[in-house]
């Protein structure tokens, strides 16, 4: 499940891109 309320430390710009991947 996509957690968009936990930004990616190393790539915060695309943390909502990262998580949906994921």
């Amino acid at each position: 499940a996509p957690v968009f309320s936990q930004p990616r430390t190393h790539m915060p710009q695309h943390s909502i891109g990262e998580e949906f991947l994921n």
